[in-house]
């Protein structure tokens, strides 16, 4: 599903719900937590989703959602957002404990080399913006 269709689905309550079958139709792709945790973790993960405001982004492009664990045993969480066409794929790492800031966006184009940190949601949403414009 598209961004624009995660959104409303998210708003509607659709992924309230911590089962299995609700989480990955959410966009689950992979988890190193209990299945319990995910409907809250895809609360941060909304949190950034929502400020995108660019209609490129909400209409052509979907997002997987992955709690990622590090050697040090802390998780943090990252969004993959890529199109089903040619387009540049962009990540959102949430919370990971070896970046400088709260959110870091990287992308694609450059084999994910730049990257941008924030600690805002909303400065994540427009560099999303910003990159996909340059393309």
């Amino acid at each position: 599903m598209n961004l624009k269709t995660f959104l409303t689905e998210y708003e509607k309550g659709s992924f309230r719900e911590s089962d299995f079958v609700t989480q990955v139709r959410a966009g689950w792709y992979d988890w190193f937590c209990e299945d319990s945790e995910l409907a809250e973790k895809l609360e941060s993960c909304y949190t950034v989703l929502k400020e995108i405001k660019d209609l490129v982004l909400l209409t052509s492009y979907t997002a997987a959602f992955y709690d990622r664990e590090i050697l040090s045993g802390s998780h943090y969480l990252s969004i993959l957002l890529q199109t089903a066409g040619e387009g540049e794929t962009y990540t959102i790492s949430i919370g990971d404990e070896r970046t400088p800031c709260y959110y870091q966006i990287s992308r694609s184009g450059d084999r994910f080399e730049t990257s941008y940190d924030t600690d805002t949601p909303k400065d994540a949403a427009e560099v999303l913006t910003i990159w996909r414009k340059e393309k």
